[in-house]
């Protein structure tokens, strides 16, 4: 009951100290379906099961989102291939999945894994899945958002008296929600940077464990409610070593992170007090 709960919430929180890969390989495949589903948007779900079977097929954002975790997999697979196919297939697969949607559990220690492997794990920290599904982080919809509307903006420099529209699939995207999903990006990243600062800072001068690959993570990790990070803060370590401040810290971007920014941001504006 635990495990699903917090599966389907992306919480990800074991009843073992060994989380997932202390439970059995079926257990695994069944999170990792039920993981998949719940980084997805719960509309899609809704509309199949009012019997448009083809939904998932026709959302962009659900070709998007399937294609990070699946390419993601198989770059993680290839590059900690120790041992059977089958083992191999389901780390890579959970290992992405649990990032990717922010869930945070784990079956290996990937704080092992070669650099470019844990390289690839901090980037999907600020995946996130999909629009209307329980996981946190950027999410899928504005990172191809994002990429549609840089691609749009070249195209407009190289013809300058072009017209052009960003698009989502088919659907324009109008040019206020372009903004928005930019500013989001923006003020997410400035979060972030200004986190990992704020955090090292306090490292160096109260714990000097705190090496720089556990502070990064460890922000980018609260920022995203993704759970584990690399280093101290990695899948078999915890965050009990952090000096009390930066726990207020990553607290405080943990509320940041699920609130996504804006409406903190707009909570600071002097003029909504104002009103």
């Amino acid at each position: 009951v635990n495990h699903a709960l917090t599966t389907m919430s992306t919480g990800g929180f074991s009843t073992n100290s060994g989380s997932l890969g202390a439970y059995s390989g079926y257990s695994q495949w069944v999170v990792i379906v039920f993981m998949f589903l719940a980084g997805t948007s719960f509309t899609l779900h809704y509309k199949f099961l009012r019997r448009d079977q083809k939904v998932f097929f026709k959302s962009k954002e659900f070709r998007v989102y399937a294609g990070i975790v699946v390419g993601a997999a198989i770059f993680l697979g290839f590059g900690a291939w120790n041992g059977s196919v089958t083992d191999v297939v389901r780390d890579a697969l959970f290992t992405s999945l649990t990032i990717v949607t922010t869930t945070g559990y784990g079956t290996v220690d990937f704080a092992l894994w070669a650099p470019a492997l844990q390289v690839m794990i901090v980037g999907l920290m600020f995946g996130g899945g999909m629009a209307g599904s329980t996981s946190g982080a950027i999410k899928s919809d504005r990172l191809y958002i994002l990429v549609e509307a840089s691609r749009t903006d070249v195209r407009r420099l190289i013809h300058p008296r072009g017209v052009f529209v960003t698009r989502v699939g088919r659907n324009p995207v109008p040019d206020f929600v372009v903004e928005t999903v930019q500013t989001f990006f923006l003020l997410y990243m400035f979060a972030f940077m200004t986190g990992t600062v704020v955090m090292a800072f306090i490292g160096s001068m109260s714990d000097p464990n705190l090496d720089i690959i556990s502070t990064v993570t460890a922000v980018a990790s609260s920022l995203g409610n993704v759970g584990p990070g690399l280093g101290e803060v990695g899948p078999t370590g915890n965050y009990l070593g952090v000096p009390w401040p930066g726990k207020w810290l990553l607290a405080s971007l943990m509320i940041v992170g699920r609130l996504e920014i804006l409406p903190i941001v707009i909570l600071l504006n002097r003029e909504v007090w104002r009103r």
